[in-house]
């Protein structure tokens, strides 16, 4: 047992990349991309104007042993700066280099007595490695150039700045693959819309009217989340510099095929998220640890399942022991997907059990002790607008299986035991959101699972003022399919329930 959850370690683990290319190398190859690559770029110019030319733009120190440059207020020469706009993932404006356009007079006679016109010389004086170190070395210099850029964006609201792609994209078709964010934009809006705990909002930038990537404080003290199965609490005195923390408490099991109520048992445990960035804020740029830990307490819930009227499913037949363990996820690391692995592991004490089964002239008991999963997700947008938001997410589960065979239905201990179920099956799970103008609506997951279909979901019913919002939450599990139904495995079911969002 303890090897196949090793092996899903080993294979959503995390692996170092074997080598590292330095800073300056990396700039060297931003600015040989810009050289050769710009008439495939999407980026932009503005001409800088000569009367704002002051001391600020002199004597600028320049990388690679090139002598300090200066800017001209003359009216036969133009500076140009190029940079990148706004894009998904990019939530500022980045300036990639400046050139120097300096237009000549007539030349001489060439033959036949014609002469030659005006000529225009063009000299990069500044590359993106010179502006990088112009940044931190005269940081004056380089606002002067950025502040332009933004005024002329800010005011040109219907008149971009010219383009530098020489190609001409197909707008009908150039999302037809969909676009995904570079950073962790998907991810948070994911959570923010399904997870039972809190993530700060992204604040939006009015001035601009874009939204970006920092954190916002909200005047909630508390988030509240709860429904029939499940409830999680949070509070600001449980927030930190670089973090915050909460508390859950359910009756639903995540990695096996059953409703809540079915897993005769209660979870509950303390949940706790990490940016590891150098300000908190920074959220969508940070690598984000979001870890759980759990336990679990094994309760009599056998009738609940089919006495509660919200719940159409069939009693349990399998126990799940007491158990610990932890809900482990992490955004992107070293440019991978974000990475999911869950892991409950305890012991069962299957003396006078609440249930038995009649097999074969005998008395059985099944319960589990062990369960795993990990999975990497995938997040992709069908527009700029993030409307429709998709994940996927790919992975493998485990979980054990045992049986106690009692002499009599009476019998207190069992006479044998044994191991029926020890195998990793593969996991899918196809994720939708739907969020016009940014609002949550709807949320669905179809997840595929050892031979069943898990299909889960909400939609938004209500929204009050001071941030209440009530949904409507639905599960659904099919009977297994494509093979025979194990003894241990109700024939699936379906429930419905009411749930509340306070602070979120």
């Amino acid at each position: 047992m303890i090897k196949k959850i090793l092996s899903i370690v080993v294979l959503f683990g995390l692996v170092a990349p074997a080598f590292c290319q330095n800073l300056d190398e990396m700039l060297e190859q931003i600015d040989l991309k810009l050289r050769k690559d710009k008439n495939y770029l999407n980026i932009h110019k503005i001409v800088f104007p000569n009367n704002k030319i002051n001391e600020t733009l002199y004597n600028l120190p320049r990388t690679n042993y090139k002598d300090p440059v200066s800017f001209e207020a003359k009216d036969n020469i133009t500076y140009e700066v190029v940079f990148l706009m706004d894009a998904i993932g990019v939530d500022s404006t980045v300036l990639l280099y400046v050139d120097r356009i300096e237009e000549k007079g007539a030349g001489g006679e060439q033959f036949f007595g014609e002469t030659t016109g005006p000529t225009r010389s063009t000299e990069r004086i500044l590359t993106y490695k010179d502006l990088y170190d112009l940044a931190s070395a005269k940081p004056q210099a380089y606002a002067t150039l950025y502040n332009e850029v933004r005024k002329f964006i800010r005011e040109n609201p219907d008149n971009p700045p010219t383009s530098l792609l020489k190609i001409n994209p197909d707008n009908d078709i150039k999302t037809s693959f969909g676009i995904a964010s570079r950073d962790n934009t998907d991810f948070l809006n994911f959570q923010r819309a399904n997870s039972l705990h809190y993530y700060p909002k992204a604040k939006v930038d009015k001035k601009l009217g874009k939204r970006g990537s920092t954190a916002v404080a909200d005047s909630n003290d508390y988030r509240i989340e709860a429904g029939f199965t499940s409830v999680s609490f949070s509070h600001r005195a449980m927030e930190f510099s670089f973090g915050a923390a909460g508390l859950e408490l359910g009756v639903q099991e995540n990695i096996l095929n059953l409703l809540p109520f079915q897993q005769m048992s209660i979870n509950g445990g303390m949940r706790l998220y990490v940016s590891l960035s150098d300000k908190k804020e920074e959220l969508a740029k940070s690598t984000i640890i979001d870890v759980k830990m759990l336990g679990r307490y094994k309760v009599n819930m056998q009738d609940l399942s089919t006495s509660l009227p919200f719940v159409a499913g069939s009693k349990p037949r399998l126990i799940l022991s007491n158990a610990a363990g932890f809900d482990f996820t992490i955004t992107r690391p070293f440019g991978l997907p974000t990475i999911n692995f869950a892991v409950m592991s305890g012991s069962a004490d299957i003396t006078n059990p609440p249930f038995r089964q009649l097999i074969n002239s005998k008395y059985y008991t099944f319960y589990s002790n062990t369960q795993a999963q990990g999975s990497m997700m995938f997040f992709w947008n069908t527009s700029e607008t993030m409307t429709s938001r998709f994940g996927i997410e790919v992975g493998a589960g485990y979980y054990d299986v045992y049986s106690a065979e009692f002499g009599s239905a009476t019998a207190g201990k069992a006479s044998v035991k044994r191991s029926v179920q020890d195998d990793i099956f593969p996991m899918l799970a196809l994720h939708f959101n739907f969020a016009p103008d940014g609002k949550d609506i709807y949320s669905g997951t179809i997840k595929l699972f050892d031979s069943q279909v898990k299909a889960y979901g909400w939609l938004k019913l209500l929204e009050l003022e001071g941030g209440h919002v009530f949904r409507v939450g639905m599960t659904y599990i099919t009977p297994p399919f494509a093979r025979h139904q194990r003894n241990w495995e109700t024939s699936g079911g379906a429930l419905v329930e009411l749930r509340y969002r306070y602070g979120f």
